[in-house]
């Protein structure tokens, strides 16, 4: 295992499948116990704040929710820069440190959460400020997370938003395929006046 590898006891591969595990757990409990607010799912928050200003239902919510997570994104890049060239801290302890913060603000929400749960679970919720700031420190971490995740592990796929990564897996399949095909059958898959490429 090298020294850039995110966790010490992780691969990238591993660290990516728990990324994404965190990722979609954080936003289906949002979707769910939240008064269908996405904590990770932007976009979708995004769609659903434009067409909520029309109906007046969760615009300022849906709004501060994406505030949270932009601002902590630009933060933790920020603080990744800092500690990287000013502090010259490794890869992997910048890493740490931002799944730590990530996993602080997640356990903040907690607590938070059971203690305006009755508020939270009522109907309109979504214009009341407990909804509001749960759903805010949660995107705030999936923030942090997306961040931590480009920044630190090499050609992270999106482990919150998984349509680039289905995108990636639809394009990979097939090129696979031909690929293990080709040398099981002893297809050529290049003209056969040039080299083979190092790829």
């Amino acid at each position: 295992m090298t020294k850039d590898k995110l966790f010490y006891y992780m691969t990238d591969e591993q660290a990516v499948h728990l990324l994404a595990f965190i990722g979609g757990y954080v936003d289906a409990a949002g979707y769910v116990l939240l008064d269908g607010l996405f904590t990770s799912s932007i976009t979708g928050n995004i769609v659903a704040a434009c067409t909520a200003i029309y109906h007046n239902d969760g615009a300022l919510a849906r709004a501060c929710v994406c505030l949270a997570f932009g601002f902590t994104s630009s933060a933790a890049v920020y603080a990744i820069l800092r500690l990287k060239l000013v502090r010259e801290w490794s890869k992997r302890s910048i890493g740490m440190l931002l799944f730590v913060l990530e996993a602080i603000l997640i356990a903040i929400s907690i607590p938070i959460g059971i203690a305006y749960a009755d508020e939270i679970a009522s109907r309109h919720a979504i214009f009341r400020w407990p909804l509001i700031l749960v759903a805010s420190i949660l995107g705030a971490s999936m923030g942090v997370h997306n961040a931590a995740a480009k920044e630190y592990i090499p050609n992270c796929p999106a482990t919150t938003v998984m349509t680039m990564t289905i995108v990636s897996i639809s394009i990979a399949l097939p090129q696979m395929i031909t690929y293990k095909t080709a040398v099981m059958f002893g297809i050529k898959l290049h003209p056969p006046h040039k080299a083979l490429p190092d790829d």
